[in-house]
């Protein structure tokens, strides 16, 4: 999962980016994984607020899993639960 603070590019243009430089194809998420957001959380000292971005990481794979159940529920109706990993904080 990938945190991209610009305007102007979608995560596609970014993947495409990404994908013709020299980075491992390991360290590259998939486009679904690159989320836009308005600005990454600072700290005060201008460092990347990391614990703020899990948070946002453990957000978006809430939303995912939830989703993720959903759209399980509809194609198969008669499944009342579906596992899928749970996601801590």
């Amino acid at each position: 999962m990938a945190f991209i603070a610009t305007a102007g590019r979608r995560p596609r243009q970014i993947w495409e980016l990404l994908i013709a430089t020299s980075l491992p194809k390991l360290w590259i998420p998939k486009p679904d994984d690159i989320w836009m957001v308005e600005k990454l959380p600072m700290l005060g000292t201008g460092k990347v607020d990391l614990r703020a971005i899990k948070h946002l990481a453990l957000q978006h794979a809430a939303g995912m899993h939830s989703r993720l159940q959903l759209l399980a529920q509809a194609s198969h109706p008669q499944a009342s639960v579906i596992a899928w990993p749970q996601v801590r904080a």
